[in-house]
């Protein structure tokens, strides 16, 4: 019998000795056996047993105890990578069905770096069950720019399954590099793709290029155009963010996102986000739209805009303060907007001023009150 194997039978023998499983985690680390960890943490070791058990020996009859789901998980967490391979074999098999959740969980906790080689993960994209499918596109992404070689394989995967650009594609391609999708002629015809998944691949691709890719502009339009959208999942947010970082050279999108501000609140947010990084017609796209701001969460995120696109945009808001016949609730939201971004611009004291003359004792109140708080901080 060797050393380990008397080791183990002692461990079998006296499950409850604590200093012997101590000696024992002593006796691994030695030999720099990645199961130390395992013997000094008693809840492990309680599990794994001498044997070093596979979770799939413990783990189901604790998790269908609910109370124990959240212990189990923490426990497969440290132990490591060495359970990952394991816990995803297990996934692949509908009799731990009631474990799926449990074990993905853990494995990206853990992380995906030790799922398996990348012939093995570029094999489970055709495994029907969606968990291991999008686990092994997490465990592609993590072999970086080595998975440039299967980018074609995860091409085909997207349009085969209609797959859409979820957290795990995007960050696979993040890490693989999307310059590998070919230069900007090659992107620009790649939104011409039937599948929706590589549109948005694509988008978000010529999002990271910025300025570089303003010759897409007039296509990424006519894709907004084109697309029948779903509101509860836009690819237009996709098209936006991009737009926005492209920044000046797509200022011609500028009407088409206070549109969408004012439309669907599901893209409202990357709207207002990337209406400044378009310059100054983006201001006089708001100006001239502001009578369409019927409520006040889009009238505020208007000003707001306007605030952030500095001199030109608080010109403009200057002038809705000024003029007596613009919406009274956009002008009072105005004054105390003006509060919130502590602003002291000249034409916007101005403003205030002629505003502080109006019959309406809100209107004036409002003045006044964005007055008190300039001389406050000037």
């Amino acid at each position: 019998m060797t050393e380990l194997d008397s080791f183990l039978q002692s461990l079998r023998d006296n499950p409850h000795d604590e200093e012997l499983r101590l000696i024992f985690a002593d006796w691994l680390d030695d030999r720099d056996d990645p199961r130390v960890e395992w013997m000094r943490d008693s809840e492990i070791a309680r599990r794994v047993g001498a044997n070093f058990d596979a979770p799939i020996n413990w783990a189901p009859q604790e998790i269908e105890q609910f109370q124990n789901q959240t212990e189990v998980l923490a426990v497969l967490q440290r132990m490591g990578d060495p359970i990952s391979p394991h816990l995803l074999s297990a996934i692949c098999l509908e009799q731990f069905s009631n474990c799926h959740g449990i074990f993905a969980t853990a494995i990206i906790r853990i992380g995906t770096s030790e799922l398996g080689s990348l012939d093995e993960l570029v094999e489970l994209l055709d495994h029907p069950n969606e968990v291991v499918q999008e686990l092994a596109i997490r465990g592609i992404g993590a072999f970086g720019t080595e998975a440039r070689s299967v980018v074609p394989t995860l091409l085909q995967f997207i349009r085969e399954n209609n797959a859409r650009l979820g957290f795990n594609l995007s960050t696979a391609f993040e890490n693989i590099g999307y310059e590998v999708l070919g230069d900007l002629n090659a992107l620009i015809a790649l939104l011409d793709d039937d599948s929706l998944g590589i549109c948005e691949l694509t988008i978000e691709a010529l999002g990271k290029l910025g300025s570089e890719a303003s010759l897409a502009v007039p296509r990424l339009l006519q894709l907004w155009d084109e697309i029948e959208w779903d509101s509860g999942d836009d690819p237009r947010e996709g098209i936006i963010w991009t737009l926005g970082k492209i920044g000046h050279a797509a200022a011609s999108a500028a009407p088409r996102l206070v549109t969408a501000i004012l439309e669907d609140h599901h893209v409202s947010e990357a709207a207002a986000c990337s209406l400044p990084r378009l310059g100054p017609q983006a201001a006089n796209a708001i100006y001239e739209q502001r009578s369409e701001f019927d409520d006040e969460d889009t009238r505020r995120v208007a000003i707001e805009t306007l605030m952030n696109l500095k001199s030109l945009g608080r010109s403009l808001v200057a002038r809705i303060l000024a003029d007596p016949t613009d919406d009274r609730e956009l002008r009072i939201l105005a004054a105390q907007i003006v509060i919130n971004y502590n602003a002291t611009d000249k034409e916007i004291r101005s403003a205030l001023r002629e505003m502080k003359q109006s019959p309406d004792q809100d209107l004036r109140t409002a003045a006044r009150q964005a007055l008190r708080h300039i001389r406050e901080i000037d």
